[in-house]
């Protein structure tokens, strides 16, 4: 694969299957992003959303998720779910937050 045959751009909803593809070839045997979560990135913060798609395959072999939080609401304890809220980010706070 070639680097150049590579193209990133902000996740819309066709890429949520090619998403959930990734996420359980990466990390078989645990539960994958559902549509609820990516929908809800989409809805809270859509310009924190990337996938890298290969041209050629059309397939999704790269993609970030981000929020900004207020780490101040957190501590390196808390877990996933928490930080995340439940993978929704409804806690993406940009106009407090300074933690992407």
């Amino acid at each position: 694969m070639n680097v150049d045959d590579i193209v990133v751009h902000n996740t819309t909803p066709d890429d949520f299957e090619g998403i959930r593809a990734l996420s359980t070839a990466v990390y078989p045997g645990t539960p994958t992003w559902q549509d609820v979560q990516l929908s809800s990135h989409l809805r809270v913060f859509p310009e924190g959303q990337f996938v890298a798609v290969h041209q050629q395959t059309r397939r999704i072999v790269g993609m970030a998720a981000s929020l900004i939080v207020w780490w101040n609401d957190y501590d390196m304890t808390t877990n996933w779910r928490n930080f995340t809220d439940a993978g929704r980010f409804t806690n993406h706070d940009p106009e407090n937050g300074r933690t992407l």
